[in-house]
């Protein structure tokens, strides 16, 4: 019973610091260099020109353009909605962030509210709900993607939770690149996780044939996601800084920029 005050403490912080979140709505808009080529993207999307900046096929996918494209088009293309439509995400990532929490880590409720309000007074997430970035729409959508993965690998609804799951996943890699991590996961689940890969060596000595065929196609898609990597603007555009670095600089500045942006000093 003692832990019933504690618990409703942190849920009334949770909610007044989720408020306050809300009340940025009411302030203008904090513009950096990546928010300005998401705002291109969108305006010119709206005069019927495609996601193009200045003209030209941004490196950074269309996702997070095209939710500021639909708010234009209903005719709220405005600041405040735009702040309105990260905090919303932000929500809906805290609660799936909850359940995921409560669910696949097996955290009590005080421990599973205690990291939502540590991730909403993240410096991170603090500076960035008023910045037209895609960071916090991809936190929300990854994170709900995650716990819907989470469930198909224990067999609840497998098939029912899939075409969501599926399209969760579609959504994260538009909102952000990185969001093709979640692949991975989604094939885990739809195998059916430790279980599933318990059953791989057996298949294999029973469906010979099927195994090449299988490794074949793999190494074809392997192939060609690598070709697409290669040709991406993105990878054109950071091209001379990954010669530069090499594959352990590379890993090492990447480290380095996500502590400090974290709020660490080394």
């Amino acid at each position: 019973m003692a832990r019933a005050p504690f618990r409703r403490l942190i849920c009334t912080a949770v909610i007044i610091v989720f408020i306050v979140y809300l009340l940025q709505t009411l302030s203008p808009l904090r513009l950096v260099g990546d928010g300005i080529d998401y705002l291109l993207q969108a305006s010119s999307a709206a005069d019927g020109h495609g996601f193009l900046v200045h003209g030209q096929r941004s490196m950074r996918p269309p996702g997070y353009p095209f939710l500021i494209f639909v708010l234009i088009k209903v005719g709220i293309g405005q600041p405040w909605a735009i702040v309105a439509l990260n905090c919303l995400f932000l929500g809906l990532g805290a609660i799936g962030a909850y359940l995921l929490l409560r669910e696949s880590f097996e955290l009590g409720p005080e421990a599973s509210s205690m990291i939502c309000l540590l991730t909403l007074l993240s410096f991170v997430i603090v500076r960035q709900v008023t910045q037209p970035l895609s960071d916090i729409c991809f936190f929300g959508a990854s994170v709900w993607c995650v716990f819907l993965l989470s469930q198909i690998e224990k067999g609840k609804a497998k098939f029912w939770l899939l075409a969501p799951a599926a399209l969760l996943l579609i959504v994260c890699v538009e909102l952000r690149t990185i969001g093709v991590t979640l692949i991975a996961a989604f094939l885990w689940a739809l195998f059916g996780g430790n279980a599933g890969l318990a059953k791989v060596p057996s298949w294999i000595r029973q469906h010979r044939i099927a195994s090449i065929a299988a490794c074949l196609v793999v190494t074809v898609m392997l192939v060609w996601a690598s070709r697409i990597i290669i040709d991406s603007r993105y990878f054109q555009f950071n091209q001379p800084n990954f010669q530069r670095r090499g594959v352990v600089g590379s890993v090492t500045a990447n480290l380095r920029d996500r502590t400090l942006e974290w709020g660490t000093d080394h």
